[in-house]
């Protein structure tokens, strides 16, 4: 392949990450977030995981709502059925998160790190971001679900 050939792929791939952030940004807006508030809303007594994600790692609102769709993705195929119920009940608006990260990356569900890591890449973050996320939301599963659904979560991640 010559360098004309690999400036064009990169356009390609540049243009593509963009477009895929950009469906993520329409898909909420044109969901109006009807299930995502209650992870993000101030009646909770803190910040929203998205908000902790964005304030604490300085990514944008979109490549935490992806981010957090497909750790979360990743989780309901490691953990057993009631395990993850225990996760989901914890993170309100889990399945509209893993619905928009699903829509947005044009992926079913998330089996294995390197699809997870994949995901990121996606979302315009390095996969070793998933290591910086994944304390956060096990830690916000935590203080506004439970111990076990933190536990579980961690676990999944380390």
């Amino acid at each position: 392949m010559n360098v004309a050939d690999n400036r064009v792929w990169q356009e390609i791939r540049m243009r593509r990450r963009h477009l895929l952030q950009t469906i993520l940004v329409a898909t909420a807006a044109l969901q109006g977030c009807s299930d995502m508030p209650a992870m993000g809303s101030a009646s909770m007594g803190s910040a929203g995981v998205v908000e902790a994600l964005t304030s604490q790692l300085g990514v944008t609102s979109q490549q935490a709502t992806g981010g957090v769709g497909s750790m979360l993705s990743y989780a309901k195929g490691q953990l057993s059925p009631s395990d993850f119920t225990t996760v989901s009940s914890a993170l309100p608006g889990a399945d509209k998160y893993m619905s928009l990260a699903s829509e947005a990356l044009g992926v079913g569900s998330i089996s294995n790190r390197a699809a997870l890591g994949s995901a990121f890449s996606k979302l315009g973050m390095s996969p070793d971001m998933v290591g910086k996320f994944a304390p956060i939301v096990s830690d916000y599963a935590g203080k506004y679900g439970s111990s076990a659904a933190k536990n579980l979560l961690a676990g999944v991640f380390k």
